[in-house]
């Protein structure tokens, strides 16, 4: 059985070496025995880099072989074999390392350092670069961008901003942690062309690393023995996130003609990249520089994705992408068919619907070149996990699925039973976390500056607590617009109809309850305010007229969307009511009960109604009210192949024959 490596590939953040491939490991482990009765893997950071050591990089590019010369790029473990056959009758998993080859061998692709060296050079705050990619895409000829793509941009783009002012006066940590380390990455991937290059380099230089650190052990073994192809490896590459698009990239540029891979380039062209190789590597064509042979492609058989932005780049960043319409020019005609005659990569694409850099591929599914190469076997968009946002690095501690990977993608079975792509529990709770608990926060927080507002005996503190109501509007605004629309969205792009049904009864449940509470909040506020009873009359002093100004700006902040014209009507009147004819109180206990009674259901009101209103207006928006779904994109119409700058292949020169 020919040795199988499995190439793990990290997103973004403060990723270290090693540190994403720990989990697989754990996950592949227990797969292959009961975790039941032996308990769960616990392999560490430092038993797994106890075999690979720590390599030393100088400067830009790392020296193959690095000191020391027997370096070997993969970790293997006792207990993990390649034969499936074994699964059950293992002990438990002790983080035994192993040098056997019949076990998975697993390699971690560590490419963090790339995204942060160019980050202080060519980054930008989320205010520049956002501006320049929305002004790109709606400057678009031909077919315009989807119109969920560029809301959603719009509504990331205002939240970011928001949080980004808030964090910049106090939290300059947090604020190059959220904007510098995490979307920093997104950004210089996808704006930076160079470091594209220089990571698709990366990734291929691991795979020839590899390719001659085995060719070596297996010579060392077998010194009499031919090295064929049955003895070389074969490959699972499993990504994550950010490293789902350099895989793709690496993958699709190993398939590209060795002259464009060759030619160094500053940019400009749709292809060769540029940072992939300098004039000094062509020159010096340098052995240790292992780049230029890709055969490994070949032997890669699978592709796994979790929580996969491949199509959002190919339709936010499609300048990029264009050479994928016209694989006929820059694809090398062998390995070309070689893919159509029956050899494609098995593409398998998993996410859960509350991950909001995941979802399904379906725009990369109509482009020629990703036909050509890959194989769309499984694209899954699953209810597994409850939190929003967190469902993105969820994957790494789900038990089910990463067997079902193990089984689908390395083990190449077929007809086992797959996991529960849909958990009722899950998807309540994603249910509450939109239309419950996100209203709530914002609803206890606002009754509770406005009743300092009121109880407050100075009008100081009038003005902070009104100036606290406006803040609490101002980020929770854009924050409860976003959930809401990426809910919808979510909705939209469901992949599992077996459960619309059950999925549609539990929405419906939710839609119920905000329009009651829409109707009830209003009735139970005109109720206590006819029962506080004594009214004084209006005093203009300079507390009232900041809190009637902080809540009148805070009803715009919250219901900035177009359409909601009436809602912020509402939100007028209920400020005059509050503060032009302000209540007071009749006795210590009746009229305080009232007068907070009428405190929450004012804010009730107004924060419900917008919940309201903002989800009719993202129905109406994407379709929904028409029973429509959301239109497909068809990347070869949406990025024009017209103005693709690719190299042609020099034509040889003839070789003269010998006369005999």
């Amino acid at each position: 059985m020919p040795a199988r490596y499995v190439l793990v590939v990290h997103g973004i953040g403060e990723q270290r070496k090693n540190e994403t491939i720990l989990a697989v490991v754990n996950r592949f482990a227990e797969a292959r025995r009961d975790p039941l009765a032996h308990g769960a893997a616990g392999l560490t950071l430092g038993r797994a880099t106890g075999q690979t050591g720590k390599e030393n990089v100088e400067g830009a590019v790392c020296r193959y072989p690095p000191p020391p010369d027997d370096f070997r790029p993969w970790l293997e473990f006792e207990g993990i074999p390649i034969d499936p056959g074994t699964a059950g009758k293992l002990g438990p998993f002790l983080g035994e390392p192993s040098t056997s080859g019949e076990n998975l061998r697993f390699v971690d692709c560590w490419w963090a350092d790339v995204l942060r060296r160019d980050f202080p050079d060519v980054g930008q705050g989320p205010a520049e670069w956002t501006e320049g990619l929305l002004a790109r895409l709606g400057a678009k000829d031909g077919e315009p961008p989807p119109q969920w793509a560029l809301a959603t941009v719009r509504e990331v783009r205002e939240l970011a901003l928001r949080v980004d002012t808030v964090l910049r006066t106090r939290a300059q940590a947090a604020r190059r942690k959220i904007f510098e380390e995490f979307l920093g990455d997104v950004q210089i991937y996808g704006e930076y062309a160079h470091c594209r290059g220089q990571s698709v380099r990366r990734f291929h230089r691991l795979l020839a690393r590899i390719e001659a650190a085995h060719a070596a052990e297996f010579r060392k073994r077998h010194p009499r023995k031919r090295y064929t192809e049955e003895d070389r490896p074969r490959y699972t590459i499993l990504a994550h996130s950010l490293g789902s698009v350099l895989s793709l990239d690496a993958l699709l540029y190993a398939h590209a003609r060795e002259d464009l891979r060759r030619t160094p380039t500053p940019g400009g062209a749709d292809l060769p990249l540029p940072g992939y190789v300098s004039q000094s590597d062509v020159a010096a064509n340098d052995p240790k520089v292992p780049v230029f042979d890709t055969s490994w492609v070949k032997r890669v058989d699978a592709l796994v994705t979790l929580g996969s932005p491949i199509d959002k780049y190919l339709v936010l960043w499609w300048q990029n992408y264009r050479f994928l319409n016209v694989p006929d020019r820059w694809m090398d005609p062998a390995l070309r068919e070689f893919r159509t005659a029956g050899n494609p990569i098995r593409h398998f694409n998993y996410s859960d619907e509350q991950d909001p850099v995941g979802h399904n591929l379906d725009v990369a599914a109509t482009a020629p070149a990703v036909r050509e190469v890959f194989e769309r076997t499984e694209d899954v968009v699953y209810n597994r996990y409850r939190v929003p946002g967190l469902a993105h690095v969820s994957y790494w501690n789900d038990r089910e699925l990463f067997a079902w990977m193990l089984r689908r993608a390395v083990d190449h079975q077929a007809g086992a039973d797959p996991p529960c792509w849909f958990d009722r529990t899950a998807y309540r709770w994603a249910l509450v976390y939109s239309y419950r608990l996100l209203p709530m926060a914002l609803l206890l927080l606002g009754y509770f500056a406005l009743s300092w507002a009121f109880y407050t005996p100075s009008w100081h503190a009038t003005v902070l607590a009104g100036a606290a109501l406006l803040g609490c509007s101002w980020l929770g605004g854009p924050l409860l617009r976003l959930a809401v629309w990426w809910r919808q969205i979510a909705r939209l792009k469901w992949s599992a109809p077996a459960w619309i049904a059950e999925r549609e009864r539990a929405a419906a449940r939710f839609r119920r309850e905000v329009d009651a509470l829409q109707a009830l909040a209003p009735v139970v506020m005109l109720g206590a305010l006819i029962a506080t009873g004594d009214w004084t009359p209006l005093v203009p002093t300079p507390g009232r007229i900041a809190l009637l100004a902080a809540l009148l700006v805070a009803g715009f902040a919250l219901l900035a969307r177009p359409g909601a014209r009436m809602t912020r009507l509402l939100t007028g009147l209920i400020a005059a009511a509050l503060v032009l004819v302000r209540p007071v109180r009749l006795s210590a206990s009746g009229s305080d009960v009232a007068l907070n009674i009428l405190l929450f259901s004012a804010v009730a009101t107004v924060v419900f109604t917008s919940l309201r209103q903002l989800i009719l207006g993202a129905k109406e928006e994407l379709g929904v009210a028409r029973g429509e779904t959301l239109a497909r994109v068809d990347y070869p119409r949406y990025a024009d192949a017209s103005g693709v700058e690719i190299p042609r292949p020099k034509p040889r020169r003839a070789t003269p024959r010998r006369k005999s």
